[in-house]
C-alpha cells in the first residue's frame, strides 16, 4: 500500500511538472521584493495608504492543456489587482526563463496598479490596452521588458496567440476563452455583497472620525505652531513692507567651528539655512527682529540700531531637521512665514538649462524623475530630490557622462544609502535612462 502512495505521488509531481509551463528555478518571489515594490508603487503616484498584499487565486473557466487536464491545473489563477484599502500581486512569478525578466514583471504589474485606475468587469482589454499604451509612451525603460515579454508570452501560450504581436499596439479581439494574460491587471476580487458591506463600514466609520473630529476641535483650547512636515523649502520676513528696499544681511550660516565671528556679523552676504546656526547665534536676531530693532554687541559693548527700511530675511527647510535641529519657537515667532514649494516643472526645467546648458528632452526627463521621487513620504526616504541635484545630473550629461550614470551618481546615491531605497530609484532610472551594456 505504502509503495502504491510514493508511486502516485510520484507520478503526480511528474505530471504536474510537465503540465507547468512556467520556470520554477528562475522564479522570483513576492517577499523578498515587497518593500521594494511598495517604494516603487509610491514612486509613481500609487495611494499611499494602500498596503500590498500576496492575492489568492481566482478560479477562470478557460481552455486547458491535455496535461494540465491529466494534473489538474491550470484552473486557477494568481491576478494583480486592487481596491480602496490595497493592491494585491502574485506569491511568485516565474514566466520567463530569465529571472531577472520575473523581476521586472513584478514592477510592470506595479506600475500598472500605480495609475490608479479600476478595471471594469466587462472592459478588461480596453482598460489595459489604454493603460499599457500610457506606460509605453512615457517609459522608455519598459519598452524593451514589454516587448520581449509579451512576444515570448505569444509564443509559448497560443490562448495568448490572438493578440497582434506589434510590440507598441495590442489588437481590440477578445482573448480566447478568457485566458488571463500575465501582463494585464484585473478588476477587485469583492462580490457585489462584499462591497456593498464595505461601502456601510466605511459610511460607519466616516461618521465615526467626524464624530471623533469635532470633540476635538471643542476641546481645543489654543492652536500649535508645527513645523511642516513636507519637504519644502521655508521662507521668513520680516518687515515685508520694506522688502524691495533690503539694506543688509545677518550671517547667522553654518559653522566651520565652534569660534565666534565678530566680522561675519559685518561681512554678511547671504543668510541661509538658519537651523544650521549654533543656538547662541540665533538669539542675538531676537531683538534685532522684534520691537526693539537693534544688535546689541556684547564684547564690544556696541548696540547697532537697524535703519528704517532694514528687513531680516532667513530660510529653512523644515522637512528634515529632528528635534535638536529645529527652529527655536522664541526665534520663529519674531518673524511672519511664507510657505513655499518646488518651482513648477516648466520653470525647474528652464532653471536646469539655463544653468547646465542641457537639451530640453533631457531636462524634461530630469524634471520627471524628480516629480516621482518627491511623491515618497517620510517613511520612504529621508530627503527628496532638489533642483540642485538635477542640475548637478545636467552638467555630467553635458561633459558626455552617460546619462543613466550620471543621475546615478549625482541623484540617487546622494539621497539614501538604503539597499532598497537604491534598488528601487535604480529601477526608475533606468526606465527614463537606458542603461548602457
Amino acid at each position: 500500500m505504502e509503495l502504491d502512495e510514493k508511486v502516485g505521488e510520484w507520478w503526480h509531481r511528474y505530471v504536474t511538472k510537465k503540465a507547468s509551463r512556467q520556470f520554477a528555478t528562475q522564479a522570483v518571489f513576492f517577499n523578498d521584493h515587497a518593500n521594494a515594490l511598495k517604494l516603487f508603487f509610491h514612486l509613481l503616484g500609487g495611494e499611499q495608504g494602500k498596503a500590498l498584499h500576496i492575492t489568492d487565486k481566482r478560479s477562470i473557466n478557460t481552455s486547458r492543456t491535455l496535461m494540465e487536464r491529466f494534473s489538474g491545473t491550470g484552473k486557477s489563477f494568481h491576478l494583480a489587482w486592487q481596491d480602496d484599502k490595497g493592491i494585491y500581486l502574485p506569491s511568485s512569478l516565474a514566466y520567463f526563463p530569465q529571472q531577472q525578466h520575473n523581476e521586472m514583471h513584478y514592477y510592470w504589474l506595479v506600475a500598472l496598479l500605480a495609475q490608479g485606475t479600476s478595471i471594469g468587469q466587462h472592459q478588461v482589454q480596453a482598460d489595459n490596452d489604454r493603460l499599457i499604451q500610457m506606460l509605453l509612451e512615457k517609459y522608455a525603460g519598459f519598452r524593451d521588458f514589454y516587448a520581449t515579454a509579451h512576444s515570448f508570452l505569444i509564443e509559448n501560450y497560443p490562448e495568448l496567440a490572438c493578440l497582434n504581436v506589434d510590440n507598441t499596439t495590442l489588437s481590440q479581439v477578445s482573448l480566447q476563452a478568457d485566458y488571463p494574460h500575465p501582463l494585464w491587471i484585473y478588476p477587485a476580487q469583492h462580490s457585489s455583497n462584499q462591497r456593498l458591506a464595505d461601502e456601510d463600514d466605511e459610511a460607519e466609520a466616516q461618521r465615526q472620525r467626524e464624530s471623533d473630529k469635532t470633540d476635538t476641535l471643542q476641546m481645543k483650547k489654543k492652536s500649535e505652531q508645527r513645523d511642516d512636515r513636507k519637504k519644502t523649502d521655508g521662507l521668513l520676513l520680516f518687515l515685508p513692507e520694506a522688502i524691495m528696499t533690503f539694506m543688509e544681511q545677518v550671517n547667522v550660516d553654518r559653522q566651520e567651528n565652534d569660534s565666534f565671528n565678530e566680522n561675519a556679523i559685518y561681512d554678511a552676504q547671504e543668510l541661509d539655512e538658519i537651523i544650521e546656526a549654533r543656538k547662541d547665534t540665533t538669539v542675538i536676531l531676537h531683538s534685532l527682529a522684534d520691537y526693539r530693532r537693534v544688535l546689541p554687541i556684547d564684547r564690544t559693548g556696541e548696540v547697532i540700531e537697524a535703519h528704517p527700511d532694514f528687513m531680516l530675511v532667513v530660510s529653512y527647510n523644515p522637512g528634515y531637521q529632528n528635534v535638536m535641529k529645529g527652529m527655536k519657537p522664541s526665534t520663529k515667532q519674531r518673524f511672519i512665514s511664507l510657505s513655499f514649494n518646488y518651482p513648477k516643472a516648466d520653470i525647474e526645467q528652464a532653471v536646469i538649462i539655463k544653468e547646465s546648458g542641457i537639451d530640453q528632452a533631457t531636462a524634461q526627463k530630469l524634471v520627471a524623475i524628480a516629480a516621482e521621487i518627491r511623491q515618497l513620504s517620510d517613511t520612504d526616504i529621508q530627503e527628496a530630490v532638489s533642483t540642485r541635484l538635477l542640475i548637478y545630473a545636467a552638467k555630467l550629461m553635458t561633459k558626455g557622462f552617460d546619462p543613466y550614470q550620471a543621475c546615478m551618481h549625482s541623484i540617487v546615491e546622494s539621497l539614501s544609502d538604503d539597499a532598497d531605497v537604491l534598488a528601487v530609484l535604480e529601477k526608475l532610472i533606468s526606465l527614463h535612462f537606458a542603461k548602457s551594456r
